[in-house]
This record gives C-alpha cells, sequence and structure tokens, in this order.
C-alpha cells in the first residue's frame, strides 16, 4: 500500500475569479476521478477535445513523487484529473481554439 501525504495546495491567483482556466483533454479520453491518488475511483469521462473548467489546483506526494491534479468539471461531472492529462488556457475562447484543432 502506497503512503499519501497531503500537501499545501499551489497559489492559486485571482482570489477573486470562481475558477482558475478551463482544460482541453489531450488523450483520446479520461476519467473524472472522485478523490486524487490511486484510489480515486471514475464518476465520469470525459474525451479528447473536451473542454472542462478548472476550479483547483493541488499536488499530491506519493511515495516521495510529487503529482500535480486538477479539480474540474465539464458541466456533467465534476472531479479530480491529473494535469499532464490536459493543456490549460486562461480564456474560454483560447481552450475552444485548442479543441477544435485536436478533434479535426
Amino acid at each position: 500500500m502506497t503512503a499519501e501525504k497531503e500537501m499545501l495546495p499551489l497559489v492559486t491567483l485571482p482570489l477573486s475569479r470562481s475558477l482558475i482556466g478551463y482544460g482541453v483533454i489531450g488523450s483520446s479520453y479520461a476519467h473524472i476521478l472522485d478523490k486524487r491518488g490511486d484510489t480515486g475511483e471514475s464518476v465520469g469521462i470525459v474525451r479528447k477535445g473536451a473542454i472542462v473548467e478548472i476550479l483547483e489546483r493541488r499536488p499530491l506526494l506519493v511515495n516521495d513523487k510529487t503529482s500535480r491534479w486538477v479539480f474540474v468539471s465539464d458541466g456533467n461531472y465534476s472531479g479530480w484529473l491529473l494535469e499532464s492529462e490536459l493543456q490549460i488556457y486562461d480564456s474560454k475562447a483560447q481552450a475552444e481554439t485548442a479543441a477544435n484543432s485536436l478533434v479535426q
């Protein structure tokens, strides 16, 4: 069994916004999980080119290795994704442009 340690969250600015940005799924599909790490269970699947809102960022330290996680919502599902499973953009327009280029 792996030992998971909670880490202090990264600073997420600006604090006045309700979301950090937008993410575009780059792989064929990704599972949105109910919690970060290996013990998370899938609550839904998002496909390549899907746009999600990024609401929170948190690192997780497991066995001296840090992984970065984002809490996302796509309108149907909310949960955790590895940050490496998506590309992050400041605006929805940027994310839509990137998503269109991925699915063509």
